[in-house]
């Protein structure tokens, strides 16, 4: 049987999020345990809050919901950025699985089991991304094409109501031609809420790089995972996230998404449009 790790990377995270996800994942753990998929599960917690006060919170709600494996919690004296901090968990384990997720996502009882069986069934494929709603039922579109600066200019600063005729653009880079309910082997990029690894194949990329603070960072991974095996979209895999756009976060938050969107492009190549 294989051994499953999972990691979350919280800053300042609101309780009710971490509450709702680690509760969620640890009932999916139980269940994948119990019909064998799995021998073993850790839960890795990395905390970049700094603050005392926000990581004891993090730690009283990881020890009163996870209770059916390891936890191993780990806490920064500085905000090293959601990659960096998902690659202190990465560094850690010795799994055949990885899960790497953001704390505002709910997982449902069989995500994982699901999860589990495909990358069993399909050992080329090394990176599995699953059908993501919002708290609304909304299907999140998180699986791209190779983006170009208007495009991610237009998701990320723009509402759906201003995007005007430039909205083809956005949904071929978005994938909308695809039926959502169907399997597909050949995506290119994933957004990084929901990543169930191949540990192999993600021990042979070094994890997530170095260069990036916050965004980008899990297309900049995925897109060199794909070079080497394959990306799944398993569409019966399925979680909820909570998230956002980064305009709706503030300034620094567009600052950090300007950055890292020049990072990624000048590494991989620009397109302008």
């Amino acid at each position: 049987m294989s051994v499953l790790s999972i990691s979350i990377v919280t800053y300042k995270t609101p309780e009710n999020f971490l509450i709702k996800c680690i509760h969620s994942l640890n009932q999916a753990s139980t269940t994948a345990l119990q019909q064998g998929l799995i021998q073993k599960v850790s839960l890795y917690l990395v905390d970049n809050s700094v603050d005392a006060q926000s990581f004891q919170k993090c730690l009283t709600i990881a020890r009163q919901y996870w209770q059916c494996g390891v936890l191993q919690v780990i806490r920064n004296d500085a905000n090293l950025g959601y990659g960096n901090g998902h690659n202190q968990a990465i560094q850690k384990i010795h799994s055949d699985y990885h899960v790497a997720l953001n704390p505002d996502v709910d997982v449902h009882t069989d995500t994982l089991t699901h999860a589990l069986e495909y990358m069993q069934e399909h050992p080329e494929v090394g990176l599995l991304t699953p059908f993501v709603e919002n708290e609304n039922h909304h299907f999140l579109y998180l699986c791209k094409r190779y983006p170009n600066v208007l495009v991610l200019f237009l998701r990320g600063f723009f509402p759906h109501t201003r995007r005007g005729m430039l909205q083809k653009k956005l949904a071929y880079y978005e994938m909308r031609d695809r039926d959502i309910h169907v399997e597909n082997r050949d995506i290119m990029i994933a957004s990084g809420c929901f990543m169930f690894f191949r540990v192999s194949v993600l021990k042979k990329l070094g994890g997530f790089s170095p260069k990036f603070f916050l965004y980008f960072e899990d297309f900049d991974l995925t897109y060199r995972l794909s070079a080497m095996s394959r990306i799944a979209y398993v569409p019966w895999v399925k979680i909820v996230h909570h998230g956002g756009y980064a305009a709706a976060k503030g300034l620094k938050h567009i600052y950090f998404f300007c950055r890292s969107s020049i990072t990624f492009f000048n590494r991989f190549g620009w397109s302008l449009y």
